[in-house]
């Protein structure tokens, strides 16, 4: 799509968990993330991604966000997201958080500088079976409000749910 500078920063590897939400294989499991990711879209549309293997925080945030024209958090946890909205408010970089609840059952994009950061709550949507599917059409929703963004300056927030899929069975 243009862009000539993409960097993906993330610390953790690939787990069996991982694979009901994210599109990481088998051979995977154990890799690095970052890593596996860049490599991936090398490998689908030859994109030089620059991996970040590491863990964002706030005393790191700076250097790493710095010089972008846009930062998309879907980390998660609250320290990374926090240090994410913090940074860019700071630098005033235009910033999409994308993610899920808890339980599965919704996801949302918000962009600063109208974002609040979750709080820590138990669950985790990768044990929800549906979350694979209910990803994709978040990504899409993500891909996008982030092409509407670049072609029209527009920072427009969406929260998906499972009810705004009702399907009425006959």
């Amino acid at each position: 799509m243009g862009f000539t500078h993409i960097k993906l920063i993330d610390k953790d590897r690939v787990e069996m968990r991982n694979l009901s939400t994210q599109p990481y294989s088998r051979a995977e499991v154990g890799a690095q993330k970052a890593r596996s990711l860049a490599n991936m879209l090398y490998r689908a549309v030859q994109a030089k991604v620059e991996p970040v293997v590491g863990e964002l925080s706030t005393a790191n945030a700076h250097t790493l966000l710095e010089e972008s024209a846009l930062v998309i958090d879907a980390f998660d946890n609250r320290a990374g997201r926090a240090a994410i909205s913090e940074t860019a408010r700071a630098q005033q970089i235009p910033c999409l958080h994308i993610g899920f609840s808890a339980d599965g059952l919704y996801g949302s994009g918000l962009w600063e500088p109208h974002y609040q950061i979750p709080q820590e709550v138990p669950g985790d949507p990768c044990d929800y079976p549906l979350t694979r599917p209910f990803a994709l059409m978040l990504t899409s929703l993500a891909v996008r409000t982030i092409t509407d963004f670049f072609r029209t300056g527009q920072s427009t927030n969406f929260e998906l749910t499972w009810n705004d899929l009702k399907v009425t069975h006959l």
